[in-house]
């Protein structure tokens, strides 16, 4: 009896050597996985400055020298805005975020993809309030000064991060980004998903 052949991998590392060919991606494809990359890049920068300035802040208090450092608390807080609304759309993008399946997983599949197609169009809804509403936030806060880091003189990059819009900033970007994602979950054919979502921990390669 002859030996069966080898069954061609699935999942996101469906093509994981050079005998099996990626299927072609269009321009589309190409460039949400260039955001996606530029905005993981990101996400290492934003969380190394928070643990430099984090750091700081702990040392100041056991290490009279040092003296008070209120500006790299307050700076802190400003990373760690653009963090987390950056990192939900990482999160989103490879199906990482918490949820309760018990009751969808026993539905049949048709009614999965309607509640996933509500689910993210509610989503879609609620990243249009945050980029409008956060724009005007923005518009509204660009003249205002962040208080500590202003006493230090700390002013770069047209008024960032003395300007409190650019903290504000963090709202509308890491919504139109995480609207990138949830777009790059339906046309990425290493992301698509069918009735459940895939255990996805890496970015598919450009």
């Amino acid at each position: 009896m002859p030996a069966s052949e080898p069954r061609a991998p699935c999942g996101p590392n469906r093509y994981p050597d050079a005998t099996v060919a990626s299927p072609p991606v269009s321009w589309l494809v190409r460039g949400l996985r260039v955001v996606d990359r530029v905005r993981n890049h990101l996400i290492v920068v934003l969380f190394g400055l928070m643990t430099v300035t984090y750091f700081t802040v702990f040392a100041s208090r056991y290490i009279p020298v040092i003296g008070a450092v209120n500006w790299a608390e307050e700076l802190t807080r400003y990373l760690n805005v653009w963090l987390l609304f950056l990192a939900f759309g990482y999160i989103l993008r490879r199906h990482q975020h918490i949820s309760m399946e018990v009751v969808v997983n026993i539905l049949p599949g048709g009614i999965r993809r309607a509640l996933r197609w509500v689910n993210d169009g509610l989503l879609l809804a609620l990243l249009a309030v945050l980029l409008v509403y956060g724009w005007v936030m923005v518009d509204l806060n660009m003249t205002q000064e962040a208080p500590s880091l202003k006493l230090v003189g700390v002013d770069f990059l047209m008024g960032w991060p003395v300007r409190m819009g650019w903290p504000y900033l963090a709202i509308p970007a890491g919504a139109v980004v995480t609207a990138l994602d949830l777009l790059a979950t339906y046309v990425d054919p290493d992301l698509r998903r069918g009735d459940t979502a895939p255990d996805m921990l890496e970015a598919p390669p450009l």
